[in-house]
C-alpha cells in the first residue's frame, strides 16, 4: 500500500469521504494505525479512520471497506473546546481599557472610555491520537544524522500495515524522489523525521520510480 497526501478517500458505496491529510504511526514499530481524513462532503473536518478499514490504495484514491453511513461515528481528529479561566489566570486586570484586545468579549462603557470586557474563557484543542502514536504529516522534513536536510516526505510505502519506506524529494540533498528504508528511521516527530544514517549514505540510493 502507498498513501499520498491529498488522495481521495471513498467509502465502500463509492461516496467521497474526504482526502488523506496524514498517517498516524507508531514511532517504535513503524506501524500505521490510522489515517486522518478530512475536507470532503462527508468529513468537512478531520476524522480518524482505523487502518483496518482500508481496502485498497493507489496514487489517486483510497478505498474503504465500510459504507458511508457507518462512518459517522468515527472520532474527530482535533476537537476544540472552551475552558473557563480562573481569576488568577485572567490577564490585564489593571491595564487601561484602550489597550485591551481580547479575541472574545462584549463592549462596555466607563465614562468616556469605550473598551472590551475581558474574556473569561480560552479556546483549547485536543487531538484524538492513540497514546504513544504520532500523527505524521506528509510533507514533514527529513533530516540525516549529520544534520543535513534531506527533503520532504511525499508518501509512505507500507506492507502489512507497516511502513517499509518513506519516499522523499525536494530537499537540499534530493531533487528527485528516493525511497528511504524505515529501518533507517531513528526518531519520528509530527513534522520531522530524524534518520540514523548520514547524508553521504543517502546519496547512493537509487531514484524512486513514479508509478
Amino acid at each position: 500500500m502507498r498513501f499520498f497526501k491529498g488522495s481521495v478517500v471513498k467509502a465502500a458505496d463509492d461516496e467521497k469521504v474526504g482526502t488523506v491529510d496524514r498517517v498516524i504511526i507508531d514511532p517504535h514499530t513503524k506501524e500505521i494505525s490510522h489515517l486522518v481524513v478530512g475536507e470532503g462532503m462527508l468529513f468537512p473536518t478531520g476524522r480518524v479512520i482505523p487502518i483496518e478499514m482500508v481496502e485498497s490504495t493507489n496514487e489517486d484514491e483510497v478505498g474503504l471497506n465500510k459504507p458511508s453511513e457507518e462512518l459517522d461515528s468515527l472520532p474527530v481528529f482535533e476537537e476544540a473546546y472552551f475552558v473557563e479561566l480562573s481569576e488568577a489566570e485572567q490577564p490585564f486586570e489593571d491595564v487601561d481599557a484602550l489597550y485591551w484586545y481580547p479575541p472574545v468579549g462584549g463592549w462596555w462603557n466607563t465614562g468616556n472610555i469605550l473598551g472590551y470586557a475581558m474574556p473569561k474563557y480560552i479556546l483549547k484543542a485536543e487531538r484524538n491520537v492513540p497514546e504513544g502514536m504520532i500523527a505524521l504529516e506528509e510533507g514533514a522534513d527529513v533530516v540525516a544524522q549529520d544534520g543535513e536536510h534531506v527533503g520532504h516526505i511525499t508518501r509512505v510505502k507500507t506492507e502489512d500495515e507497516k511502513v517499509t519506506h518513506m519516499v522523499v524529494s525536494e530537499g537540499l540533498l534530493f531533487t528527485e524522489e528516493k525511497a528511504i528504508p524505515s529501518k533507517w528511521i531513528q526518531e519520528v516527530r509530527e513534522n520531522e523525521v530524524l534518520l540514523s544514517v548520514e547524508s553521504e549514505t543517502l546519496e547512493n540510493l537509487p531514484e524512486e520510480e513514479s508509478n
